[in-house]
């Protein structure tokens, strides 16, 4: 699972792996290509963009934190 924020806009997804490369960190500079769905989320790839990262892949399922609505218990 990883949590990305999108510097411009400072909106949060959350990404569940799905697969490809699986070694992305904290910190790590990634491009996020995603479907949007304000309900139900998408499809996505993170793209490493620097030294060791750079140009490798993860396909995952992408949740945009900012537009959920949960339920209280």
């Amino acid at each position: 699972m990883w949590f990305v924020v999108i510097p411009a806009t400072n909106v949060h997804y959350s990404c569940p792996y799905e697969e490809g490369f699986s070694d992305f960190k904290t910190g790590d500079s990634v491009r996020l290509i995603h479907t949007t769905s304000e309900e139900e989320g998408g499809y996505g790839y993170i793209i490493g963009l620097y030294d060791k990262e750079s140009g490798k892949a993860a396909s995952v399922w992408n949740f945009n934190l900012d537009s959920a609505e949960f339920d209280e218990p």
